[in-house]
């Protein structure tokens, strides 16, 4: 099926395929139709205004492929609903009706009319096969051709939509059926009249030969349609004919009519163009425009045209009161080759008003019918009515009941009408200035829409990023105040900060020890010490304050880093711990001061001590040392009585080599978990510590304190740990360490 928007314009450069819409005829517009409703030629289209049936044809072509539609079925298509409610109801569906018993789809080029404010359709005469079955096209075997006439007229009544009616009667005798009449609704009376005009009884294109079965007697028959006219009552289901006056067009089969009625319809004026004889197709077709005035029953040629124009086969339909659009047909068949083109395109547009050709169709250009003056010279009146001949004058009316049929006016509030058209403007592509300029036309063909679009979803990403960096920032912070990341101890401030606090509040010499001459011999003496007493009390808590620059703890340049077991001790803890001098015995007079042996240390057990050359502070550059003081004297051999000896005379190999590897560099233990050096000592006067820390915590480092600066020593030492020999299994021998001057080196 084919369709036509009346709202696009055209014109002679229009190509006017691209305007008609291809439809199929199957059920959801795709699929096989061949076997219910394949391509028929000179059928019918009954309709009103909401849905339509394709009813009659002859079949295009015969083929095993497919077996024929059976004959007691047409093809509807219900566009939209009326009538009662329908809920389930689909728009645009397709279906299948059966037809009522007597009526067939199998009869083709029949007349078709239908009126939309009846609901009602009709389809008059036409032609059918001898076996009143299927029809095809230019078929050799005669009884499968529509080479008989017709005498029947089928009625369709759409008056309730889903339960349509097709009836069947035949014409009566006064009637003579034909092949392709033109019939045309009028509004007069209680439902219309029927009014058919034109036709022939044995036309050549029902052969395949071409040839008319009877041309003489077409010839005889044919004009007479023109001359006298069929008019079927509607409501009076009552046939009619009625003589016509005035010059006469010739007979005319397969051309088109339409009406166009006065505006106060005084008249009725029934265009019809183009079409032939229906016997002589190699003849010229007839490109005249006739009107037909009834209730006058007058004739007038109001176009007189030419035949490279004719055409015939046609359709015709009215888009608006002044206008009538020609679509389709075609030219005079030629003795050999293929038929001319038609001339000026499918689709004419012919001016009613005017009666004129025009180039072209728009759908913004129309206006209400007015009669030609040609029409207006023979009826009376005007362009817009008062005709005065209302009634045919030379031979009057053939039936007094047809005058009262046109004297009763139809109720034209039941037609509507759909026009005007809105134009559809194809949207041209956009153009930019030679300049490159934009113009003022604001953004070069960039749609509307696009900016505020843009804005929006610009906005809304803006926004979204900022949600999400705010949730970032607040996870990271609260990550941070808690367990989400890694902290660390700042171990050199909490090591400086527990050194400050670990110094007495009064400068303190460092403890020393001394020794007495032992009463066996002069040369051996055994140090004794005193057992360690209770820990000193802790120092009140003072805020730290910078520690002074002259505060340094040297460390050779060659001495390697520290190596500890966690815990720092001074050289008489060493002894305590590690030598049998710790063990206290009653024979040895000698004693040290219980508060000579301690500093005063920190509360806080789980800081570190640290020097400025330690690995964990970071390797610096050494300042200057600090003066040792005054050197120590030198230790004879022999002490004589009276003098204070050294205590170290006692110590075993191992203690004494011990106690040569001390230094007075600084020994700091490393951060909590980190490696640890081997500690580096320097000699210094022995029985001389300079500070004994206080009995450390099991598991924490004891933190120890450089001497201040009131202090006589010059560091604080520490040494690792070394497995402490039985007290009485240490064997007594000389001493060969003895304090010279010697061992100041460049100190002196």
């Amino acid at each position: 099926m084919y369709s036509l928007n009346f709202s696009k314009p055209f014109d002679k450069t229009t190509n006017i395929t691209n305007l008609i819409v291809t439809k199929s005829k199957a059920a959801g517009g795709s699929g096989n139709v061949n076997s219910f409703a394949p391509n028929t030629i000179d059928g019918a289209l009954l309709h009103n205004d909401a849905e339509f049936f394709l009813y009659g044809g002859v079949l295009a072509k015969r083929t095993d492929a497919y077996d024929p539609p059976s004959g007691d079925k047409v093809m509807t298509w219900r566009l939209h609903p009326y009538g009662p409610e329908k809920p389930s109801f689909q728009n645009g569906s397709s279906d299948m009706v059966t037809l009522e018993t007597g009526v067939t789809r199998y009869v083709a080029h029949g007349g078709a009319a239908s009126a939309p404010s009846e609901n009602k359709a009709w389809y008059v005469g036409g032609m059918r096969s001898p076996l009143w079955g299927e029809m095809y096209m230019g078929n050799t075997n005669r009884s499968l051709n529509a080479v008989n006439t017709s005498d029947f007229l089928v009625t369709l009544d759409m008056s309730e939509q889903l339960f349509e009616t097709f009836s069947n009667q035949s014409l009566p005798g006064t009637i003579q059926a034909r092949a392709n009449p033109e019939v045309v609704w009028v509004p007069v009376g209680a439902e219309g009249i029927l009014v058919v005009l034109g036709g022939v009884t044995y036309p050549e294109y029902v052969n395949s030969s071409h040839k008319s079965d009877d041309a003489f007697q077409s010839q005889q028959q044919s004009p007479t349609f023109m001359e006298t006219i069929d008019i079927y009552d509607v409501a009076g289901n009552k046939w009619y004919q009625q003589k016509t006056e005035g010059t006469k067009p010739p007979a005319l089969a397969r051309g088109c009519a339409v009406l166009a009625p006065a505006q106060d319809y005084s008249s009725f004026n029934i265009y019809y163009y183009g079409g032939y004889d229906g016997i002589h197709a190699q003849e010229d077709f007839s490109d005249d425009v006739w009107v037909l005035s009834i209730p006058s029953f007058q004739w007038t040629k109001v176009y007189e045209g030419k035949p490279l124009h004719a055409r015939a086969g046609h359709q015709c339909v009215m888009p608006y009161p002044d206008q009538m659009m020609v679509i389709g047909g075609y030219t005079a068949m030629p003795g050999r080759g293929s038929p001319p083109c038609l001339e000026g395109g499918i689709i004419q547009v012919f001016n009613l008003s005017s009666a004129e050709w025009l180039d072209g169709y728009s759908p913004s250009k129309w206006s209400n019918y007015t009669i030609p003056s040609a029409v207006v010279s023979k009826i009376g009146g005007d362009e817009k009515g008062s005709a005065t001949k209302t009634e045919p004058e030379g031979s009057g009316w053939a039936d007094p009941s047809l005058a009262a049929i046109f004297a009763k006016p139809y109720e034209t509030s039941k037609i509507k009408t759909w026009y005007p058209y809105t134009e559809l403007k194809e949207t041209p592509r956009p153009t930019v200035p030679a300049d490159g300029s934009s113009g003022s036309g604001g953004g070069g063909g960039t749609p509307k829409w696009v900016a505020p679009v843009l804005g929006v979803v610009l906005g809304l990403v803006f926004i979204t990023a900022i949600l999400v960096g705010f949730c970032l920032w607040r996870r990271r912070r609260i990550l941070r105040r808690g367990n989400g990341t890694a902290t660390q101890t700042d171990d050199n401030g909490s090591r400086i900060i527990s050194w400050i606090r670990g110094q007495p509040s009064e400068p303190a010499k460092a403890p020393t020890v001394t020794t007495e001459e032992a009463p066996s011999t002069q040369d051996m003496a055994e140090v004794r010490t005193p057992p360690p007493g209770p820990a000193a009390s802790p120092v009140p808590y003072y805020f730290a304050h910078e520690v002074a620059d002259n505060q340094i703890a040297e460390l050779p340049d060659t001495s390697p880093r520290p190596e500890l077991h966690g815990v720092g001790l001074t050289p008489v803890e060493i002894i305590n711990k590690h030598t049998h001098f710790g063990t206290g015995s009653g024979s040895n007079p000698a004693t040290t001061h219980q508060s000579s042996y301690y500093a005063s240390v920190s509360n806080n057990e789980n800081a570190s001590s640290l020097s400025r050359s330690s690995g964990v502070l970071g390797y610096q550059t050494r300042a200057q040392s600090p003066d040792p003081g005054p050197p120590s004297p030198p230790i004879s051999t022999a002490a004589p009585a009276g003098r204070i000896g050294s205590d170290v005379s006692g110590v075993s190999d191992r203690d004494a080599r011990h106690l040569r590897n001390l230094s007075e560099a600084t020994v700091s233990s490393a951060s909590s978990g980190g490696e640890q050096g081997g500690p580096t000592v320097r000699e210094q006067p022995l029985g001389v510590p300079d500070t004994v820390p206080e009995t450390p915590t099991p598991g924490h480092p004891s933190p120890l304190s450089p001497p201040t600066g009131a202090s006589d020593g010059e560091d604080y030492i520490s040494a690792r740990m070394l497995p402490v020999s039985p007290a009485g299994t240490a064997t007594l021998r000389r001493s060969m360490f003895h304090e010279s001057e010697d061992d100041l080196g460049s100190r002196r």
